[in-house]
C-alpha cells in the first residue's frame, strides 16, 4: 500500500532569537552570561577560529527596539561566554532589571550580534 503524504500547509512562525537569558543580579549591571551551547553553536563556530579562555572579541551590538548600535566585548572564560563593559550602557539605556528576558542572535550578512528585550519581568 503507498505511504500517504502529507500536503497541508503550515506556517510557522520564525523566531531568530536563538540564544536566550535572563538578567540576574550579580550580572547586572556589569556582565550578562550567555548560553555556552547556544553561544558556541551560533556565534562562536560561525566565525570560524577557536576562542581561548580569557580571550576577547569586539563586536557590533545592534538593540532591535531602538535602533541602537553598540560596541560590545565578547569574553570567554572557565565559567563560560559573556557581555562585559559596554553591556552597562545597554543596561542603562534599556533600564534592565533582574527578571527581563532578552535573546540575540548573530548576523552572518552583517557582522552583527542581533539583541532585543523579549520581557520585562512585571514588578
Amino acid at each position: 500500500m503507498p505511504k500517504k503524504i502529507n500536503t497541508k500547509l503550515r506556517l510557522a512562525q520564525y523566531d531568530p532569537w536563538i540564544i536566550t537569558t535572563t538578567v540576574k543580579v550579580e550580572e547586572t549591571p556589569y556582565i550578562i552570561r550567555l548560553p555556552t551551547k547556544e553561544t558556541q553553536e551560533e556565534i562562536i563556530q560561525r566565525w570560524g577560529y577557536k576562542f581561548d579562555i580569557n580571550k576577547c572579541v569586539v563586536v557590533k551590538l545592534y538593540d532591535w527596539d531602538t535602533e541602537k548600535t553598540y560596541d560590545i566585548t565578547i569574553n570567554y572564560d572557565e565559567v563560560g561566554y559573556f557581555l562585559n563593559l559596554e553591556w552597562l550602557l545597554v543596561v542603562f539605556d534599556r533600564q534592565l532589571k533582574e527578571g527581563d528576558k532578552v535573546g540575540f542572535f548573530w548576523d552572518n550578512l552583517n557582522p552583527t550580534l542581533n539583541f532585543k528585550v523579549l520581557q520585562k519581568k512585571v514588578a
